[in-house]
């Protein structure tokens, strides 16, 4: 309700309240997203999130529960699916950042072949090299 009405900082907090002990590396995506600015996208970690959309008495399962049955299986997303969209989301904010076990995982993956994780890596670098710059610019 509060995201609907424009209030996403109010969201972000009452989410990270309720849910943010269930869901950290969640709370830990939306902080990282609402330090960048970015509070569209912090709301819509939290909205996207199997911790919200699991939630019972949620807006998402009231949505569901109007849907025919087809169109339920649709629109209900696999839990495995928004982990893995999370995890690499959280894997880019922070190497951006410059977070060195995240660099080293990334490094050690791409060691190991992954060619995605060689070209995350390369962006990553490139990303936190540029901010340093404008940071000594600054």
């Amino acid at each position: 309700m509060l995201a609907k009405s424009g209030d996403l900082e109010g969201a972000l907090r009452v989410w990270a309240q309720a849910y943010g002990d269930s869901s950290p590396s969640t709370k830990r995506l939306a902080e990282l997203m609402a330090e960048d600015g970015d509070l569209e996208s912090a709301v819509s970690a939290w909205k996207c999130s199997d911790v919200v959309r699991q939630n019972p008495a949620g807006l998402h399962q009231e949505y569901l529960n109007s849907l025919d049955e087809d169109d339920r299986r649709d629109a209900d997303d696999d839990p495995e699916d928004w982990a893995f969209i999370e995890e690499e989301q959280l894997t880019r904010l922070l190497a951006q950042r410059g977070d060195e076990a995240t660099i080293a995982k990334l490094r050690a993956q791409a060691d190991a072949g992954d060619s995605v994780a060689a070209r995350r890596l390369a962006d990553c670098e490139e990303h936190h090299r540029r901010r340093k710059n404008a940071t000594a610019e600054s």
